[in-house]
């Protein structure tokens, strides 16, 4: 027995080592991502591991172009486990953290309003990809466009007995038309006057009393 325990303590000392090694050296890994949604400007932290000193995070671009990838270049983890970014209106062309001897041509891309897929690359390798969805940048005169046409509509849902209450207010730094609903077929009428006036849905955070 004596002779067993050395051997036995080596082996978890060997085993603590090895995942200690692989947390901190091997490729990257995201866990959550956190706001899943943002607007151009945004600070977003993704969490998850193997996170070097610098990183690119990369963005998914769609459509038939030349890129199929847009990165926020060299963005610095201190602790291996944790990133936090600001989403610029400018990305870069390259994983920058990637390249070695080769030359990133010198463009500037510009990730379109819509879902997209986030994903981490360093020189230990590329992550998993998650889901985070760039929201539109509408002007102020839009949301109260919208706000003055809908508020004659909200009213009559109310005199028309298909909501029981009704309320409206522009978020103007969220660049969002906040409605609340009494119900849900409340929220329907209110999706179906909203649609009728050509609104984008995207721009609507309907909430209703449970949600409060």
């Amino acid at each position: 027995m004596n002779f067993r325990t050395p051997s036995v303590l080596l082996m978890l000392v060997i085993l603590v080592a090895l995942g200690v090694a692989y947390v901190a050296f091997g490729r990257p890994m995201i866990r959550s991502i956190n706001p899943q949604e943002g607007l151009i400007g945004t600070t977003v932290t993704i969490t998850g591991r193997g996170f070097a000193g610098q990183n690119d995070i990369g963005f998914a671009l769609e459509g038939e172009g030349q890129w199929k990838a847009a990165y926020i270049d060299t963005v610095i983890s201190r602790d291996g486990l944790t990133i936090t970014f600001t989403i610029p209106d400018i990305m870069g062309a390259c994983p920058m953290t990637q390249l070695d001897n080769e030359i990133c041509p010198l463009i500037d891309l510009y990730p379109p309003p819509g879902q997209t897929e986030v994903w981490v690359a360093n020189a230990r390798g590329t992550s998993n990809r998650v889901r985070f969805t760039i929201l539109p940048e509408y002007r102020d005169q839009e949301l109260e466009s919208w706000e003055q046409q809908l508020s004659p509509r909200l009213n009559d849902l109310v005199n028309k007995g298909r909501c029981a209450s009704v309320g409206m207010g522009v978020r103007h730094k969220e660049r969002r038309i906040a409605l609340d609903a009494s119900d849900t077929k409340c929220k329907e009428a209110m999706l179906q006057e909203t649609d009728r006036l050509g609104i984008p849905r995207d721009v609507l955070t309907i909430t209703l009393p449970e949600d409060s």
